[in-house]
């Protein structure tokens, strides 16, 4: 079966400067628009000279959850079709990196992702009002340590309550 991926626009905006050599590269105010669904903003710096290095700061990776779903091929949405979602998702990091000539390349993450909206999925009478989530994920490329927390407001399940369930907590 055929997978239809519906097209999307990509406008990129760069400022980048460099040396004469092009061994140290400094990205500033690097934009990425997505369609309407996505905008990256970064910055950071290359150093090409040995030990590579590869520095770059993710101010924001936003995506919009609702046009996120309006793109989705129809083939992953089966079952899914009155699914509604609100709210967006916003990651930040900063990911450093070192490639040395002769040993294994050292990685340092450290990235936050704020996710806040609503679902209503009919198909399986859910109704979720006010998420909202907070991921703190650390790596070091050998190990990784993510915190969640999360709340949310109301959970309704239509057929099996009359009163929403409120205020719950994840840690």
């Amino acid at each position: 079966e055929s997978i239809i991926i519906y097209p999307f626009d990509i406008v990129a905006s760069m400022v980048l400067n460099s040396d004469s050599s092009f061994q140290k590269i400094q990205l500033k105010d690097t934009r990425f628009l997505i369609s309407d669904f996505a905008l990256l903003a970064m910055q950071g710096t290359i150093d090409l000279p040995s030990p590579q290095q590869f520095n770059i700061f993710i101010d924001t990776l936003k995506i919009d959850h609702k046009k996120l779903l309006e793109i989705i091929p129809e083939q992953f949405l089966e079952g899914m079709e009155n699914l509604k979602l609100s709210g967006e998702s916003n990651l930040t990091a900063r990911i450093f990196t070192t490639i040395p000539e002769k040993a294994e390349p050292i990685i340092d993450v450290n990235s936050e992702i704020i996710i806040q909206g609503d679902v209503d999925y009919p198909e399986n009478e859910l109704l979720i009002n006010d998420f909202k989530g907070h991921i703190f994920f650390t790596t070091n490329g050998k190990t990784a340590k993510a915190l969640i927390d999360a709340q949310i407001d109301t959970v309704t399940l239509t057929t099996l309550q009359d009163d929403p369930i409120s205020d719950i907590t994840f840690t």
